[in-house]
């Protein structure tokens, strides 16, 4: 039996009915849903929850999401009282709340990020080894909310930022981490579908910018440019783009294959329903590779998990898992052009 433990101040919440649990690296906030009883069975005390209060979502003793309560919603019925509530890792305040600093000078994206969020109380760290470039100039738009910030200075980088379920934000890569266990169509595979567009895609990505001036460096002679070629899309199809800050030649062309990779990946995605909340080695989870057989799809490769949700309702147990090809959040060179199929 899976357990699923919400804590609140110090107390653990059970009688649970509903449960839908999602986390992914496409989204800087993990989110929770849950429809509980307000008491334990067999108490009479009953406890209280409200907007606003710090929690902790474990799964099998795993913490998964450290944020906060958003939203409670009650009903009343002729035996009970039941309580549904649905909350975020504490990096959702980053998604809702605006800029109030404006400049950053010379500093790196860690730094930027870590000033940004240091009002909220959310931590930042980069994954082991990924070196972050310093900005010239950096400067936040009025209006933009803090993850509007976060998430252009992470197209900048060629990085993603996403919550580690401890109420923190990691700057990290897409991992070359892989689970053991595959999903195979006819075993463990319950639903599978799978979408591929060229829609937003494009035979080249240029990106457009002006370098760091100086005083020797100026006008037409300050303009660089940074391009990406997508060998897959076979006719004309220019896409180009102003960067966001400053960068030199190098950090424009990073910015153009960041694009390129990203737009590929979105453009072809996978979704598979499996029985349960884990494979052989723990939790699924999202930033992890693993392999696909899906005969009646044409498919059999090893995708990069870039969403989980986990569901229990009438129906049981079950998560439903998002993919796409290991380069879509990553620099590295696209694959060559495939002679036959979608993905």
């Amino acid at each position: 039996m899976t357990d699923i433990t919400l804590t609140i101040g110090g107390t653990r919440w059970g009688g649970w009915k509903t449960v839908q649990i999602q986390r992914g690296i496409e989204q800087v906030a993990g989110q929770f849903s849950l429809g509980v009883s307000d008491r334990w069975p067999g108490q009479d005390v009953r406890r209280d929850i409200r907007p606003g209060d710090a929690c902790t979502v474990q799964m099998d003793g795993q913490t998964v999401i450290t944020g906060h309560v958003d939203d409670v919603a009650m009903r009343l019925r002729a035996d009970s009282r039941e309580i549904e509530i649905s909350g975020r890792d504490a990096t959702g305040d980053l998604v809702d709340c605006s800029v109030t600093d404006k400049q950053y000078p010379s500093r790196t994206m860690r730094q930027i990020a870590e000033a940004l969020c240091k009002p909220f109380g959310v931590p930042v760290a980069v994954a082991a080894g990924l070196t972050l470039p310093v900005m010239p100039t950096f400067r936040a738009d009025h209006g933009e909310t803090v993850w509007e910030v976060i998430e252009r200075l992470a197209r900048i980088c060629g990085v993603l930022a996403v919550a580690d379920g401890a109420g923190g934000l990691l700057i990290t890569r897409a991992t070359t981490t892989r689970v053991a266990t595959e999903l195979v169509e006819g075993q463990n595979v319950l639903e599978a579908e799978g979408a591929a567009t060229w829609r937003e895609r494009f035979s080249t990505v240029t990106v457009v910018g002006v370098l760091p001036g100086s005083d020797g460096l100026f006008g037409a002679a300050a303009a660089g440019k940074g391009v990406a070629t997508d060998t897959e899309i076979s006719r004309h199809r220019p896409l180009v783009m102003q960067a966001e800050d400053a960068s030199d030649r190098a950090g424009l062309r990073v910015r153009a294959e960041w694009e390129r990779n990203v737009r590929s990946g979105r453009g072809r995605r996978v979704s598979v329903t499996v029985p349960g909340w884990s494979h052989a080695g723990g939790l699924w989870q999202p930033n992890t590779r693993v392999g696909v057989s899906l005969p009646s799809l044409a498919l059999a490769a090893d995708l990069l998990i870039t969403s989980v949700t986990h569901t229990l309702d009438d129906g049981g147990t079950r998560t439903q898992i998002e993919m796409v090809r290991p380069e879509a959040f990553d620099r590295i060179p696209m694959p060559e052009p495939r002679q036959g199929g979608v993905w």
